[in-house]
């Protein structure tokens, strides 16, 4: 897109630059009509230059600014879609969590070198095989 600004500056200095070569064989009297004419319609063409220069400029920039709303868009629903999982995540989900009293568990003690915690006690699932 600064490539086709430069383009349009560079397009507008040539306009400005012929209209005033045009002003000056104006003003020069004695001068066949022919090389007004020849002044004239390079005045003319480079004009319609400019005229592409900034069409396509616009165009450019109406992409450009498509472009960054609809990234824009994106990352709001992308935004959504996070904290609608994080909210997800945060909520007990029915899989996990503490058991149910309908799970058969069995408690198992632990030995431990502190007296205090000498019974300690661990629950574990009774499918799971216990050496004793």
């Amino acid at each position: 897109m600064e490539r086709s600004l430069a383009d349009v500056e560079a397009a507008h200095r040539a306009f400005e630059l012929q209209q005033r070569k045009l002003d000056a064989v104006n003003g020069l009297k004695g001068l066949p009509p022919e090389m007004l004419t020849h002044e004239t319609e390079k005045l003319r063409q480079v004009r319609t230059a400019l005229e592409g220069k900034e069409a396509e400029y616009k165009f450019f920039q109406a992409e450009y600014f498509q472009v960054e709303a609809d990234r824009r868009k994106e990352l709001t629903d992308l935004q959504s879609k996070v904290s609608i999982a994080r909210g997800e995540l945060e909520q007990p989900s029915p899989g996990y969590g503490p058991p149910r009293k309908t799970e058969n568990w069995r408690n198992i003690t632990t030995a431990s070198p502190f007296p205090a915690e000498q019974k300690k006690k661990i629950r574990w699932p009774s499918m799971w095989p216990i050496k004793n």
